[in-house]
């Protein structure tokens, strides 16, 4: 078998691989609950630490929309969310 030959089969195991992979049924997707509200919103934040001060800083802002409470939960918050605000204008 020479080279050319070898690719060839090479570039057709490929197309048959590719043709029956594509025609195998409907793709994932993810399933939607109607009935599911988005209460909270989390906004999260991290940068490195710098030369005068090692300790990088990360976290993130929690906010109920229901009772539109803000959270922040951080290094400083010792494993539970502080209560920055009890409503948000």
């Amino acid at each position: 078998m020479t080279k050319t030959q070898s690719l060839m089969s090479v570039a057709a195991v490929l197309a048959i691989g590719f043709i029956l992979g594509s025609s195998g049924g409907p793709n994932a997707s993810a399933q939607v609950n109607p009935n599911a509200t988005s209460r909270f919103q989390i906004s999260a934040y991290a940068y490195p630490g710098s030369q005068t001060n090692a300790t990088p800083k990360h976290g993130c802002y929690i906010l109920d929309t229901v009772t539109g409470a803000l959270w922040h939960s951080g290094p400083d918050s010792q494993g539970r969310p502080l209560k920055l605000s009890d409503k948000l204008p």
